[in-house]
């Protein structure tokens, strides 16, 4: 190992990612599970679940559709469309509804990915269908914290250039049955997800919206002091110093960016992080106790069953039960 700097080296530590922290707290699982190539007249439809959906438009055109009377949403060529709440939808080739369509979340549920093909005569529209869920007891989650439906659109029935790469590389995967593609299609879903998160932190004007914190100079200082020392016991005061504000305005301008006071915010991210590392890890309760700032093993107990209504060693034996298994066949 290195013991010393060599001479005229500089290392730099890159600062604690609040946003990475934020996705690994909950517990991500993300697929393509679908590509569809349709000629008109088409329509996909989707009933309620429990997952995100993303809808990537290669080629062509189409129409989303929502279940509570919302009008129908234009889709074309380069665009990107995520429903984070997992509400029914469909897809058409046209914006009023078409009684005969294929329940393309069927084969989310399955996993596999499948190739959905018609006998229509008119434009073809091509698109590549995945999920995004989360795991259960995942506190306030980042993903009920974007709006209803989040459209990226493009130009010239390209993506947007940050998406151009992943739109491509998902595209060239979902077309070739190449060795390990489904591990490949996971993982670019995964950064499909962390870039559409950085474009609407960054674009969005809607301040009700916790993680815009991290646009405040002041208030994202904070949060990453925080989540770079959750073990440590962080008062008011130095929070404060920290955001250069006088206690009570930092206290009311956390509460307003992030959509909780500041002790709240640490009382959750405490037991959301202790939750990971009873999932991901062999520690002791005592040992991930002392990691995320309890003085005691039973005020960790006491804090995590209040929060996930279970006990620590009950909830890491019973979700680790629920995991899927790997099947070799």
């Amino acid at each position: 190992p290195l013991e010393a700097p060599l001479h005229g080296v500089r290392v730099e530590i890159d600062p604690h990612d609040v946003l990475s922290d934020t996705l690994a707290s909950l517990g991500l699982r993300s697929r393509v599970f679908c590509r569809s190539e349709l000629q008109a007249p088409w329509a996909l439809t989707a009933t309620a679940g429990d997952y995100a959906h993303f809808h990537l438009i290669s080629d062509g055109r189409g129409w989303l559709h929502f279940r509570n009377g919302r009008m129908p949403l234009p889709l074309s060529g380069g665009d990107l469309v995520v429903l984070p709440r997992g509400e029914g939808h469909a897809l058409s080739d046209r914006a009023e509804n078409v009684p005969a369509a294929i329940d393309y979340a069927v084969n989310a549920r399955r996993g596999d990915l499948a190739c959905f093909t018609n006998n229509g005569t008119g434009p073809t529209t091509r698109i590549i269908c995945g999920s995004f869920q989360v795991r259960r007891h995942a506190g306030i989650s980042l993903l009920s914290l974007l709006p209803d439906v989040l459209h990226i659109q493009g130009r010239g029935g390209k993506p947007p250039e940050w998406l151009a790469g992943i739109s491509a590389l998902l595209g060239s995967e979902a077309q070739e049955r190449r060795l390990g593609r489904s591990a490949v299609m996971t993982r670019l879903t995964d950064v499909l997800l962390v870039q559409v998160l950085r474009h609407w932190i960054h674009r969005s004007t809607d301040r009700r919206r916790s993680l815009l914190a991290l646009r405040d100079a002041r208030i994202g200082s904070v949060l990453t002091l925080i989540h770079a020392n959750l073990e440590r016991s962080l008062s008011i005061d130095e929070l404060a110093r920290q955001a250069v504000m006088s206690r009570s305005a930092f206290a009311k301008r956390f509460t307003e960016l992030v959509g909780e006071p500041p002790a709240h915010y640490i009382a959750r991210w405490r037991v959301e992080r202790a939750s990971d590392l009873l999932l991901n890890t062999s520690l002791p309760v005592s040992e991930i106790a002392s990691a995320t700032g309890y003085a005691t093993a039973a005020a960790f107990d006491k804090a995590f069953s209040r929060h996930f209504h279970t006990s620590p060693g009950a909830y890491r034996l019973h979700e680790r039960e629920r995991r899927p298994r790997l099947v070799t066949r």
